[in-house]
């Protein structure tokens, strides 16, 4: 399956085989943790916390830095989103992974606020020792790019774009 993924010029058909052949993993962790814990209301906080951990810096990094790359930015959203599912699952419990002591749960909260400061390390790190492979600031002259309202309209924004 990742030899098919490292074809450049993929088709729509081939696109959509790997599509289908993915998901069926996903369905089936999701619906083994819906069984274990039936919580939908815990998840779907968990969902946001999740996205807010693993996508708020690279995407913040990405428009305002200019030393940002896809290295940094991949690694930054793994360990991010991964940290808070290790945080979700030590002061929820649901999972009977950890079994944190009591005093520990007047920290609750705090699993939401650590992982973005994880990213943000691991963003910055791995964008940094990238450098030599992908630079990244090619593409950052995008942001000061207005393109005229007919290419919005037409969908071909960057079609006069011209890099700095």
């Amino acid at each position: 399956m990742v030899g098919m993924l490292k074809k450049p010029h993929m088709g729509n058909t081939r696109l959509l085989l790997i599509t289908r052949i993915a998901l069926v993993p996903v369905v089936a962790i999701a619906m083994y943790v819906a069984w274990r814990s039936p919580q939908p209301g815990k998840y779907l906080a968990l969902a946001f916390d999740v996205v807010l951990a693993g996508c708020l810096v690279p995407l913040l990094g990405g428009l305002f830095w200019s030393k940002s790359n896809k290295y940094g930015a991949l690694a930054a959203i793994i360990i991010g989103s991964f940290a808070r599912l290790i945080g979700y699952a030590y002061f929820n419990g649901t999972w009977g992974i950890f079994d944190p002591p009591e005093e520990h749960f007047r920290y609750a909260g705090i699993e939401t606020m650590i992982p973005p400061l994880i990213s943000l390390v691991v963003f910055v790190a791995v964008a940094l020792l990238t450098q030599k492979r992908e630079p990244g600031e090619y593409y950052h002259g995008v942001i000061d790019y207005i393109p005229p309202e007919d290419d919005i309209v037409l969908g071909e924004d960057l079609r006069g774009y011209k890099p700095p």
